[in-house]
């Protein structure tokens, strides 16, 4: 999550011209860029904090996936109207788009000092399956079938 948040803030350094052949590097950085922040968000969804999941509660894996997917789908009706407040009003549609990929940043970083704070991989309290052996219960009847054959 921090590297996809330094490729963002380093989409301010590209220089923007009217020469045609800074206008072309200007846009393959601006595109390697992209890729560079698009990999390592991938790695860090797939490699990270997708199977924490499945370390920190096992049992209720496939319940927090979908929490975890409807509550990622909400910026999807958010950005929008975001982006949207961001770009328009500017003389220069650039520093909108660059408000927007700051803003990208943030979140990507505020991201992962959260994980990196509260993240762990040991097995919740709530999530732990407790094992009760078999003859428990017998245990419990036979005592009352004493306590009761006492009392006669």
């Amino acid at each position: 999550m921090v590297v996809p948040a330094i490729a963002m803030f380093c989409l301010r350094v590209i220089p923007t011209a009217d020469d045609p052949c800074d206008t072309h590097s200007a846009m393959i950085s601006a595109i390697l860029l992209f890729c560079l922040a698009l990999a390592f968000s991938e790695f860090a969804y797939m490699g990270g904090y997708l199977f924490s999941l499945f370390e920190l509660a096992p049992r209720f894996a496939g319940m927090l996936t979908g929490l975890m997917s409807t509550s990622g789908l909400v910026p999807g009706f958010l950005v929008p109207v975001l982006v949207t407040f961001f770009t328009s009003g500017h003389v220069n549609p650039r520093e909108g788009w660059l408000n927007v990929f700051y803003v990208t940043a943030g979140f990507n970083l505020l991201g992962a000092f959260i994980y990196l704070i509260f993240g762990n991989a040991e097995v919740q309290s709530w999530a732990e399956i407790r094992r009760r052996s078999i003859l428990e219960p017998r245990k419990e009847l036979s005592t009352l079938v004493e306590q009761n054959f006492e009392k006669q």
